[in-house]
């Protein structure tokens, strides 16, 4: 089982960062699997959201109906129902919002709470912070590369480096975190040594 933790769980100095070993396919898929859960709950949100500003606007459901069957209240659709809530307009704001969740949270701490769970994290491979136009590039590429028949994932077994397409176009790795070793009670936790590996450079 995964252990929760973070880099800001324990110190790893700028310099360690770029000498840890990237992350296998495998952790990064697990990392995207967990994701999903924190990301039907902003889809929620959204849609919620979108909700309350389409009533707003006099936006109203129709061609649904509900009635009481016992002690249930069902709803029924006639071959003329549409959501409400469709067309490009609530598909492109689901899919700012969902890019957004990346983007926060690789800006803020390189980490995602599935990245968190396996321990990766996002790193630039030139040692620089992330900022805002390469988290935002990479979701959308990262998107991309998983959609279209999952090619950009692909390629990491495939390469030494173990970097995926949307790594090498963004100059971003993805890193494996070592393990925090148990202290004491009252003492910092350390890290487990790790043995050093050249940083990598995208190209």
């Amino acid at each position: 089982m995964p252990q929760f933790a973070s880099a800001g769980t324990y110190p790893v100095s700028p310099a360690e960062l770029q000498s840890l070993p990237n992350a296998s396919l495998a952790k990064r898929l697990l990392s995207t699997l967990y994701d999903v859960f924190p990301l039907f709950g902003v889809a929620f949100l959204y849609t919620a959201l979108a909700m309350v500003i389409a009533a707003q606007f006099g936006v109203e459901q129709t061609h649904l109906t509900t009635e009481q069957v016992g002690d249930n209240l069902v709803m029924r659709a006639d071959d003329q129902f549409q959501p409400a809530l469709h067309g490009a307009i609530y598909q492109l704001g689901m899919g700012i919002s969902l890019l957004a969740f990346y983007t926060f949270f690789w800006r803020r701490s390189g980490q995602t709470l599935g990245m968190q769970a396996w321990r990766i994290r996002l790193i630039r491979a030139d040692g620089r912070p992330l900022d805002v136009k390469t988290c935002l590039g990479r979701a959308v590429l990262g998107v991309l590369a998983l959609f279209l028949l999952g090619i950009g994932y692909l390629w990491i077994p495939f390469n030494k480096r173990r970097l995926a397409l949307h790594d090498l176009a963004t100059g971003t790795r993805v890193v494996q975190l070592p393990k925090p070793q148990k202290s004491r009670a009252g003492e910092a936790p350390s890290v487990a040594p790790q043995r050093e590996q050249p940083a990598d450079q995208s190209s």
